[in-house]
């Protein structure tokens, strides 16, 4: 499909939504801001640059498409597949990722302050370096994952799954983190007040 300008891709999705697929589309630097684009395939689509800001993604398959440099800034990601996505130099201040699947995701070096990554699927992910200071992972799942270096000041861990994660030198001060399966978790050199057990 050739690349497509604002208005004709709102015609296209409010024609087609979940009958058409933008897989592999170029909507680089495009502005998406304040759109409903619930359940929308955007698989390996390319969004480098592109403008999010208040949108709506609930459900929309974002499986690895690339989002580098994005504005996610207040858009609804819930439920949203972002399995193996890009997602370098992305703005996630104040984004809405409850429920989304970010397996195998690389998120490092990432700052996602204010954002919602509740109930979160983040297994094998690369979290490494990133700033989660103060939020909340309720109830995420962070199985094989990454998170060297990674700050987690204050961040709600409750009921999340860490088994076999990496928290090397990881900042975990001040971190909820009650009923937390750490089964074979490495906190080599974490930062930690005490364990919850």
């Amino acid at each position: 499909m050739a690349d497509l300008s604002r208005n004709k891709l709102i015609k296209l999705i409010d024609f087609g939504r979940g009958k058409i697929s933008f897989q592999d589309m170029n909507l680089e630097g495009m502005d998406l801001s304040l759109l409903n684009l619930t359940r929308v395939d955007f698989r390996k689509a390319s969004f480098k640059g592109a403008n999010f800001f208040r949108s709506d993604l609930e459900g929309a398959n974002l499986a690895e498409a690339n989002f580098e440099s994005a504005d996610f800034s207040k858009a609804n990601f819930k439920r949203a597949d972002l399995r193996r996505a890009v997602l370098k130099d992305v703005n996630f201040e104040g984004a809405n990722f409850e429920g989304a699947n970010l397996e195998e995701t690389d998120l490092a070096d990432q700052v996602m302050k204010n954002a919602d990554l509740s109930w979160v699927n983040f297994k094998g992910a690369n979290l490494s370096g990133a700033d989660l200071t103060g939020v909340d992972l309720s109830y995420s799942i962070f199985d094989g994952a990454n998170l060297e270096g990674t700050n987690l000041a204050r961040a709600d861990l409750t009921g999340a799954s860490l088994r076999n994660a990496n928290f090397n030198r990881a900042n975990l001060k001040g971190a909820h983190m009650f009923r937390v399966d750490f089964r074979q978790v490495d906190l080599t050199g974490a930062i930690i007040d005490e364990l919850p057990f």
